[in-house]
């Protein structure tokens, strides 16, 4: 099983790499980035990254997703009901 804090940031990493470009011109990135990091990204790489852009942001929320509830599974008694998949927002 791979550390969360590495997927973050290699993803960080290939999204600078393939996209710096074209989605992330403006931003400059964090030498250790945070999932907050990692997130504020997603939305340029949604909006500018083409298909493969939305692909990478959708790995980026999914490691995100992992390392956060890592954290929260280390808590004694914590639960996993922290998020509500149940309605989405699809933004056009």
């Amino acid at each position: 099983m791979s550390n969360p804090a590495d997927d973050i940031t290699a993803l960080y990493a290939k999204a600078f790499r393939d996209f710096g470009t074209l989605a992330l011109w403006n931003l400059r990135p964090a030498a250790n980035p945070t999932p907050d990091d990692a997130l504020a990204i997603t939305q340029p790489l949604r909006t500018h990254g083409r298909m493969e852009g939305r692909r990478l942001a959708e790995q980026i929320e999914a490691a995100c997703h992992t390392a956060h509830h890592a954290g929260r599974a280390s808590a004694a008694g914590a639960t996993l009901a922290c998020c509500d998949f149940t309605q989405s927002t699809i933004q056009f």
